[in-house]
């Protein structure tokens, strides 16, 4: 490849990434001719770091759970959006908070310790990290774009986390869901 083909790339892969927390898709890598063999040498030398399958995270951006929100989305591919108690927390909902553990305790820098990211998809998607519900099709009207980060719409997460709050036999965090609303 020409040296000016590579510098092109490189600078297109440092625009893409911007836009997208530090983030990068196996496929948009390869989209701009990134061999396999590179990705792995630049995970290797810590350039790249895997956060979801088939995303990585440039290794000069700092992690963040909102990155890591987006990383998920990104995994899931086209249609993949952040649902239940992430879309909550997206949207500032009471009882919703990033990084929180299920039974409300605050989340560590300690990956084992904090909340799985909560999407809805149409894919088979596998990590300790991700909470998927699967769908056959997510309605246009239910997905919105909270700090350019895929969604579902307020209404649809106060729904989801109505069915969520039951389950868990959290009406009182429901309650006090609802009456910030």
């Amino acid at each position: 490849m020409p040296v000016h083909a590579s510098f092109t790339s490189n600078v297109r892969l440092a625009e893409l990434a911007r836009t997208q927390r530090g983030l990068l898709t196996r496929a948009e890598l390869a989209d701009e001719g990134i061999s396999d063999s590179t990705i792995v040498r630049w995970v290797a030398s810590e350039v790249l770091v895997p956060v979801f399958p088939r995303v990585f995270r440039h290794a000069a951006v700092p992690e963040t759970w909102e990155q890591r929100v987006l990383a998920a989305c990104l995994s899931g591919g086209e249609g993949t959006v952040a649902s239940h108690r992430s879309a909550g927390a997206l949207w500032g909902l009471d009882n919703c908070r990033p990084g929180v553990l299920p039974n409300g305790t605050s989340g560590s820098v300690d990956k084992a310790e904090v909340s799985p990211i909560e999407i809805l998809t149409t894919r088979r998607l596998r990590s300790p990290m991700l909470m998927c519900t699967r769908t056959q099709q997510i309605p246009p009207l239910d997905v919105k774009h909270v700090r350019g980060i895929p969604a579902t719409s307020v209404e649809r997460t106060l729904i989801d986390l109505a069915e969520v709050f039951h389950k868990d036999h959290q009406r009182s965090r429901w309650t006090r869901l609802c009456a910030v609303i």
